[in-house]
């Protein structure tokens, strides 16, 4: 196999895209970054691409995209273990993420990179077809509008401090809600015109789509902001055109998997995550 290295999608093989396509809902976080690449290419700095190819066949995509974690794409573990082995000489990552099998083939051929990231997280992915709508709780579901920008924009910087998400600073943040609210991405739930629950139409997938960022405030769970919030922008998405949603969860909770469950999203894979 050979290690492939790119500075600039442009110069990354053809019918890269379409191998990432082929498992579009395991690789939607590839699918949509590299998409994002291509689209606005000043969003990411000092960005690097890897493709592992056998026989000129693309056998693994990657990409790492500071200060966010070296991201695997579904392929052969294999590739996943000659990629660990080109890049163990040339320092340590901050940590990485992907499908199960590819992930730990990957540490197994770097197993000094394994132990000096401590903290492993497990992320379900879920896929829904059709929703089981919630119980109302009364809300309103709305599109963000650009006068609540810093709610939102706080809303962001505090879930990825709760999660445990990594944070691209203050001024990205900002930037990337302004942008989501702009094309329409950036929903949420009003309670007495009061936002109260946000949540993101993400990645654009083939026959598909992704939702992101889901947050309500501490003091305002518990009342089924979210469940409704989630449930009523899968249905949307749905009828624009998708066949299904897809999102992420922490395997660990068992309230957001619970409450994703109830409105008709299932588990297709486990992820995981490492990171320092």
């Amino acid at each position: 196999m050979t290690v492939r290295r790119f500075r600039q999608d442009k110069d990354l093989p053809s019918g890269t895209l379409e191998f990432l396509a082929q498992d579009e809902l395991r690789n939607n976080v590839p699918y949509g970054v590299l998409q994002r690449l291509r689209k606005s290419p000043q969003f990411f700095q000092d960005y690097r691409l890897f493709v592992v190819t056998e026989a000129d066949k693309i056998r693994l995509y990657a990409h790492h995209t500071p200060p966010f974690l070296l991201c695997l794409s579904s392929g052969d573990p294999a590739a996943a273990a000659e990629l660990a082995a080109a890049l163990k000489h040339e320092g340590p990552l901050p940590g990485l993420l992907g499908p199960l099998p590819i992930v730990e083939a990957f540490l197994d051929a770097w197993p000094e990179l394994r132990t000096s990231l401590p903290h492993i997280e497990r992320q379900g992915l879920y896929r829904l077809d059709q929703v089981v709508m919630p119980p109302s709780t009364g809300g309103a579901f709305e599109q963000g509008r650009i006068e609540d920008l810093d709610l939102y924009f706080a809303w962001l910087r505090d879930f990825c401090r709760e999660l445990g998400e990594v944070y691209a600073g203050d001024e990205k943040a900002l930037d990337q809600q302004r942008e989501r609210i702009e094309a329409g991405d950036l929903y949420c739930l009003t309670h007495q015109g009061r936002p109260v629950c946000m949540a993101i139409a993400a990645r654009k997938l083939p026959t598909g789509q992704s939702v992101s960022f889901v947050y309500t405030p501490p003091q305002d769970r518990g009342r089924g902001y979210a469940a409704e919030l989630v449930a009523r922008l899968s249905q949307k998405l749905l009828q624009d055109g998708n066949q299904y949603c897809c999102l992420f969860t922490q395997m660990h909770n068992p309230v957001s998997n619970r409450i994703y469950q109830r409105i008709g999203y299932f588990l297709v894979d486990e992820f995981r995550k490492y990171h320092s």
